[in-house]
């Protein structure tokens, strides 16, 4: 895991990069030459006026989006002692930057074979890209409104809240949302041009799923997409404030200054309940004991957290009170800290030991509980380095993306009509994605038993078996010559 590459600062000595700053200048630079240079080999034609709309798109990320961006450099301060604000490169973001290269890399290697244009290929990566990750986005935002970006729309405000939904370059991105907004943009395009939709769909599967491939290498860089406890040789373990750490301390799965607890589904507040007190610890010398329901911690309620999860709420404060700052994206404690050694035993206990960043002084504990309870203890060392082994289900996810790009690649030549490739695809990614939902940790199933991927995987699959269907119809009933672009 390695969320945070390095920092681009916020000016260069007493000029401003970002903003309307010299990045800005020099990208308006740019593009007046690059549309120049288009407009003198093509006229006023619509390519030239997409090469407008992109260039303009980018002058308002740099101008407006990307100083929203900024965060302080960890240790970085200026000569009145105030941090330096920079913004962060994030592993993730990067890959899905080499994602982007190599998909519509490979786009043009293939479309020269089928008699398109780099040009070409160029506009029409730009209205699937676009589409794609505003699809990805907004996928995911609706998914998890009511858990992340709610509460802080509901408690810091509309630009808070903005903010934290265009913030991307640390993960939330939904590979079918980036789907669907992508079809709608190649769609689009394909109806401009007036080129065929299935011969478009099939030079851009095995490129999507490259793509793919080094998006899902961000993943496990971010430490999203994680997999389900195992003790298997090649398991992985994520640092403390990672995803998983959060989500097996939400669970019950880890233990923190020496109580376990998750959610009780029958509350009707959805209280934690503690389900274990470690012996030994300094809550079971405070006289915590199993079964109760924690409602306030540090003098923070529970309840009424805006749809916040009271269960989050309360990692989030024993996280915090450790002294590593936390970093709330959407309603969602994250800490960024690298990873240790890892110990050899996966045992569903408290494992000793500070995470880095860590104080060593002791941790205050005080939580009531709706029984009555009160309890404060003085904890120290009781606070997991790092989350339990579990599947690197990010790196099967690329590895499978892989093996489907090669496989389409090598069917290819041997397609007949339009539409193959992609009704490949349509059956055998939804199948894989549906077998890696079950690996995969980080969403519950919340439709009969069944996450919100899985549902989709089973609709394109009807879909695959549809265009299976055209495809052979088309076999049959077109000449030759119209079966393909």
């Amino acid at each position: 895991m390695w969320r945070t590459l390095f920092y681009i600062p916020e000016r260069v000595g007493p000029v401003p990069l970002f903003g309307l700053g010299l990045l800005f200048w020099l990208w308006i630079a740019w593009s007046v030459l690059a549309l120049i240079w288009t407009l003198r080999r093509q006229g006023w034609t619509g390519e030239f006026w997409n090469s407008v709309v992109v260039h303009g798109i980018v002058a308002l990320v740099i101008a407006f989006l990307l100083p929203r961006l900024f965060v302080d450099i960890p240790g970085v301060y200026d000569a009145a002692g105030r941090p330096l604000r920079g913004l962060p490169v994030r592993g993730y973001g990067t890959m899905l930057l080499v994602a982007v290269l190599a998909a519509v890399g490979l786009a043009i290697l293939r479309a020269n074979k089928r008699g398109f244009s780099a040009d070409w290929v160029a506009n029409l990566a730009l209205w699937c890209i676009i589409p794609g990750i505003i699809g990805a986005r907004l996928f995911h935002v609706i998914e998890y409104w009511p858990v992340h970006y709610g509460p802080v729309w509901q408690t810091q405000g509309p630009v808070a809240g903005l903010t934290a939904v265009l913030n991307v370059t640390q993960g939330g991105l939904v590979v079918y949302g980036s789907l669907l907004g992508g079809l709608a943009g190649i769609a689009f395009y394909a109806w401009q041009q007036k080129v065929r939709l299935l011969a478009i769909f099939d030079l851009l599967a095995p490129c999507f799923l490259l793509g793919l491939a080094f998006g899902r290498i961000g993943c496990f860089l971010n430490g999203c997409c994680f997999g389900g406890v195992c003790e298997l040789p090649w398991s992985v373990q994520f640092p403390a404030g990672s995803f998983a750490y959060l989500n097996q301390l939400e669970h019950g799965q880890l233990a923190i200054y020496g109580i376990r607890f998750h959610e009780d589904p029958d509350d009707p507040d959805r209280l934690p309940i503690i389900v274990e007190v470690v012996p030994g610890s300094a809550a079971s010398r405070a006289g915590v004991k199993p079964g109760q329901h924690i409602a306030v911690v540090n003098g923070r309620q529970l309840g009424g957290g805006g749809g916040q999860s009271p269960t989050a709420i309360l990692v989030e404060e024993l996280v915090a009170a450790s002294g590593n700052p936390v970093l709330i994206e959407g309603g969602r404690g994250c800490v960024c800290a690298a990873a240790e050694v890892a110990p050899s035993s996966t045992q569903r206990r408290a494992v000793s030991g500070n995470f880095p960043g860590t104080n060593t002084e002791s941790v205050f504990v005080h939580i009531q509980t709706r029984e009555g309870g009160d309890f404060m203890w003085e904890s120290r060392n009781e606070i997991p380095p790092h989350s339990l082994f579990v599947h690197p289900s990010q790196l099967y996810s690329a590895v499978n993306a892989l093996i489907l790009c090669l496989f389409l690649l090598a069917y290819e030549p041997f397609a007949r009509t339009d539409g193959e490739l992609w009704a490949w695809f349509l059956t055998l990614y939804p199948v894989t994605r549906f077998i890696l939902e079950i690996i995969r940790a980080d969403e519950p199933g919340s439709y009969g038993g069944l996450t919100i991927a899985q549902v989709v995987s089973i609709l394109l699959f009807a879909l695959g078996i549809l265009t299976w269907l055209y495809v052979f119809w088309q076999r049959r009933h077109l000449p030759q010559g119209e079966q393909t672009n």
